[in-house]
């Protein structure tokens, strides 16, 4: 996940985001200023939702919806990788439903 919030704010091509800081950055230390960031910042609120006691909800949730969800967030990380487990060239297509729309093509 840090690596998709890294790709989209320092691009391979195209121009970066607009971040004061990146002023005379190489392309590695761009990547490596935003990953920190965002790591940084996902601790501070880990550590504001600890402080918080936020965990309560947990109590409500069955152990059947978490199982559920468990397995389809599986899933769906399984389906995901297949593209690059099985060498497909798999366009990018958004919307609902958007996985039945895409046909793959080898290279």
């Amino acid at each position: 996940m840090v690596g998709a919030v890294v790709t989209r704010l320092v691009p391979e091509d195209g121009p970066h985001a607009n971040i004061t800081d990146f002023e005379g950055l190489t392309q590695d230390q761009r990547r490596v200023l935003v990953a920190s960031s965002v790591t940084f910042l996902m601790g501070i609120f880990q550590l504001a939702m600890g402080v918080l006691q936020v965990g309560f909800i947990v109590v409500y949730l069955s152990d059947t919806l978490v199982s559920g969800f468990t397995t389809a967030a599986a899933i769906h990380i399984m389906v995901s990788q297949l593209k690059f487990v099985l060498g497909l060239s798999v366009p990018g297509i958004n919307g609902p439903l958007a996985i039945i729309y895409v046909s793959p093509t080898f290279d």
